[in-house]
């Protein structure tokens, strides 16, 4: 499969090279890793030149591969016991939430409908609110859902060859403390749905998601650390860089209180600012059943649980799943970047 080159990223453009100390075999452990990048402009990172060897880790800082790697050995280590799988059930269910979930006082104060119904007809002139889920927007709250603000401007994508497939698709992700931080971000993250926003970013900026319940606190148990989830696509003008990225990452870093931010995040994604990442989506936009960040990441760890009932160590196991990312199109030690673009559909 052939490598795409990705683009240069607002916020880094280093070459990385493998964090996993072990050689793979017939492997050469100092390929060059892929480019990641990053919605956030450089005037807030300090400038870093490219080296020919591995930069040092900062102290107490581990880098994404670093956490990537660290998830995985937990993983090993949860369903396999003395090199044997242990684990029985549902293993997509299992993994998905194992990799994603946590701990939060996110929905210790429930939500007042009222506020919610009242946003939902405040922003309704620039896009559609809607629970992810089945029924009335009160009984969505009622049980705890994700809602997407939908945008009412028409959309640019790559779909049937337009831009030259230049416009691909991605995802920023916000891990907040409270809902009601939540609900005011989506009230402040809709003018960014209007054309005459300075940032112009509304043709691009498609949708977003978030958590909202109004049902009593310390009742759901772990929560998704993806609160708020954002999705856009890139400018097709923009060659070497994420003007869209930028620009609604800039606008989370300069919206969000640092007190409200929660700085833990799903495994596979790539942090960006202080409760902030970012993924590219598996799946074109416009195909029939689009797949999640997350489910695209989890189905190929899950293959190789499945696949594999003996591994001996850590390492192999994470060598069995950077070879399953491979065959999944999904770039290591970069997994929330794809190897190639994800293909428009064919009708």
């Amino acid at each position: 499969m052939k490598r795409n080159q990705p683009e240069q990223g607002p916020k880094r453009a280093l070459k990385r090279r493998r964090s996993d100390p072990d050689v793979r075999r017939g492997a050469q452990q100092d390929d060059d890793r892929l480019q990641g990048r990053s919605p956030i402009r450089p005037r807030q990172l300090v400038k870093t030149r490219r080296r020919s060897v591995q930069q040092p880790r900062p102290p107490r800082r581990p880098s994404a591969a670093g956490d990537n790697q660290g998830f995985l050995n937990d993983v090993y280590r949860r369903y396999y016991r003395n090199s044997r799988r242990v684990e029985q059930g549902d293993l997509n269910n299992s993994v998905y939430r194992f990799s994603g979930y946590g701990s939060s006082e996110y929905t210790s104060k429930p939500l007042k409908e009222g506020d919610v119904l009242q946003l939902a007809q405040t922003v309704a002139p620039l896009c559609e609110v809607f629970p992810q889920g089945k029924g009335t927007m009160s009984e969505a709250l009622a049980k705890g859902d994700y809602f997407y603000f939908d945008s009412k401007i028409r959309q640019k994508t790559s779909s049937k060859g337009a831009y030259g497939g230049k416009i691909h698709e991605r995802r920023l992700v916000v891990n907040l403390k409270s809902q009601q931080a939540a609900l005011s971000l989506a009230g402040k993250l809709v003018r960014l749905f209007d054309l005459t926003d300075s940032r112009a970013v509304a043709p691009y900026f498609r949708q977003f998601k978030v958590k909202l319940s109004t049902k009593a606190g310390g009742t759901e148990g772990p929560v998704k650390y993806d609160k708020l989830v954002l999705y856009y696509g890139t400018d097709e003008r923009d060659v070497d860089g994420d003007r869209v990225g930028t620009e609604i990452a800039e606008f989370l870093d300069d919206t969000v209180p640092d007190a409200d931010r929660d700085d833990r995040f799903g495994a596979f994604y790539s942090k960006v600012v202080k409760g902030v990442a970012w993924a590219e989506e598996p799946d074109h936009i416009d195909v029939p059943k689009p797949r999640s960040f997350t489910d695209s990441r989890t189905s190929a760890v899950v293959k190789v649980i499945q696949d594999n009932r003996y591994v001996s160590s850590p390492a192999d196991f994470r060598f069995k799943v950077y070879d399953e990312f491979e065959r999944s199109n999904i770039a290591w030690p970069d997994p929330h970047r794809n190897i190639e673009p994800p293909d428009p559909p064919t009708t």
